[in-house]
């Protein structure tokens, strides 16, 4: 097998584990916090995470991306996809 194979491998299960966690853990939190205290905590920690990438990439990758109006609406209905999952997360019985 090719390394490029078996690294495509290795993030895809890394991305598959990190979205359960991120899961789990939402689920856990949501017993003490509502769902904008957690969508802050969730996006301050991405932000941290993507800084150096941002840095990196700089204005231009935003400023030059191909069709702006769909970008924003890609990131506003993920936004409130997002807030909908923990929100409806938040009415289900504890177990």
């Amino acid at each position: 097998m090719k390394p490029h194979t078996l690294a495509g491998i290795g993030l895809m299960l890394a991305g598959i584990a990190l979205f359960s966690i991120n899961d789990a853990l939402g689920k856990w939190l949501l017993t003490s916090y509502s769902v904008g205290e957690l969508l802050l905590v969730r996006s301050a920690a991405a932000l941290v995470l993507l800084a150096p990438f941002l840095r990196q990439a700089g204005l231009a990758a935003f400023t030059r991306a191909p069709r702006p109006g769909l970008q924003i609406a890609r990131v506003l209905l993920s936004t409130l996809e997002v807030a909908m999952f923990f929100w409806a997360v938040s009415y289900l019985p504890p177990g």
